[in-house]
This record gives structure tokens, C-alpha cells and sequence, in this order.
């Protein structure tokens, strides 16, 4: 017999809601901390790139398993050829994230260091960009008249034109 759940009690709700509240609070502080400093958005986003180019190595790994396992053999060739694309892919897309990778190195080389200050005019914007579906207080940025909308989120769906 399957046990049931013990609910919460107001006061574990609270505590939760409140602990889930500080962790997105640190998250936004610190990210309002890496982006409002050039030196840390170009180390951050160096290594987006040094972890994407990671993952798609691996990729990389097993689109070459599958194709070491079916190239050659006729009731496969339209999943060959797809499997060689997606290969081929993958390998652009890796040299064009080492390119950018380095091009953030050598911004940081430049040792150029400026600052969005204070951080803290920075925590609204952040936590909108973050958590879009929850309304943050309103609080206009410095030198900034309209801040862009929260990114769509991207069609990952592979045209078949």
C-alpha cells in the first residue's frame, strides 16, 4: 500500500516559500554582479561557449557511434545522411564557439574593466530576465529608457524543407 504524503504545515510552507525566495534573491544578486561588470560577463560568457563546445563534443562522440554502426548499409541511408549533417553541424557549431570563446579571451587580455553602478538598480532587470513569469517591483534602470523583454524562447524544431 502506497504511504501518503504528510502535508505541509502553514508554517513548513512559509519556511519553504521563504527559503525559495532567498535562493532566487542570491541568484539574482549574483548574476546582477557578473553582468554589470565587463570583465566577469566576458569570463561568463567565455565559458557558456567553453561549456557548450563541451556538450557538443560529446555529441559529437555519438553521432560518430551511430554512423560507425550503420554507414554503408542500404536499409539506413536516409539516417546516415541525416547522422552526416548533424555531424557536420555540430562541427561548425564547435569551431564557431571556440571563435567566440576567443574573442571573449582577448577582451579579457585587454584588462578594460567597467561597471554598472550601483548593482543593486540592476536586481530588477536581472530577476525579470530570470524568472519572466513573476512580476518584480518597478524600478527604473540608469541610463537605460526601455528595457528589452525577456527573450522568446527559441524554435528548436529542424526545418525538413
Amino acid at each position: 500500500m502506497a504511504r501518503k504524503k504528510k502535508k505541509l504545515t502553514r508554517r513548513e510552507r512559509r519556511l519553504r516559500r521563504q527559503q525559495k525566495q532567498k535562493t532566487e534573491q542570491i541568484l539574482v544578486e549574483d548574476t546582477a554582479a557578473t553582468f554589470t561588470c565587463t570583465t566577469n560577463t566576458a569570463r561568463d560568457l567565455a565559458y557558456q561557449c567553453e561549456s557548450r563546445a563541451d556538450d557538443l563534443d560529446t555529441d559529437l562522440i555519438f553521432t560518430r557511434l551511430a554512423l560507425s554502426l550503420w554507414k554503408g548499409r542500404p536499409e539506413a541511408k536516409d539516417l546516415v545522411e541525416a547522422a552526416l549533417d548533424l555531424e557536420a553541424e555540430t562541427v561548425r557549431h564547435v569551431a564557431a564557439l571556440d571563435a567566440l570563446r576567443e574573442r571573449f579571451h582577448s577582451l579579457l587580455e585587454r584588462n578594460e574593466h567597467h561597471h554598472l553602478d550601483p548593482t543593486e538598480a540592476y536586481h530588477d532587470h536581472v530577476r525579470r530576465w530570470i524568472f519572466p513569469e513573476r512580476p518584480a517591483t518597478t524600478v527604473s534602470l540608469p541610463e537605460v529608457t526601455s528595457p528589452p523583454s525577456p527573450p522568446e524562447p527559441l524554435d528548436r524544431q529542424i526545418s525538413t524543407d
